[in-house]
């Protein structure tokens, strides 16, 4: 009885808490690219920029900066995309459109 444990809500409000700062970790540095695009007047995407694409030739530019910062040493951003299903990754034509428009706001 001296060691109490903690009562369901409070442990699922922390994991909650987890899952929402994670996933802000990696949803920072894809924010971030659309916004340096933007500021630096870059067209996120190539003529050709779709699934297909992504992983030969030329990704476009928002893909290639992803892939740079990757390489470049972004662990956070490296695991999203290496443990994460292919339809999670927040790299489509869609959220690109829908991070736009928020960031534009």
């Amino acid at each position: 009885m001296q060691n109490r444990a903690l009562r369901i809500d409070q442990c699922l409000s922390s994991v909650i808490k987890q899952r929402v700062q994670s996933n802000r970790k990696k949803l920072l540095p894809i924010i971030e690219t659309v916004v340096f695009c933007g500021r630096q007047n870059i067209p996120l995407r190539s003529h050709r920029d779709d699934a297909r694409n992504m992983y030969d030739g030329n990704p476009g530019n928002f893909q290639g900066l992803l892939d740079f910062r990757v390489q470049a040493g972004d662990v956070v951003l490296k695991e999203h995309f290496t443990n994460s299903p292919r339809n999670a990754t927040y790299r489509s034509k869609t959220i690109q459109n829908e991070l736009k428009a928020v960031v534009g706001r």
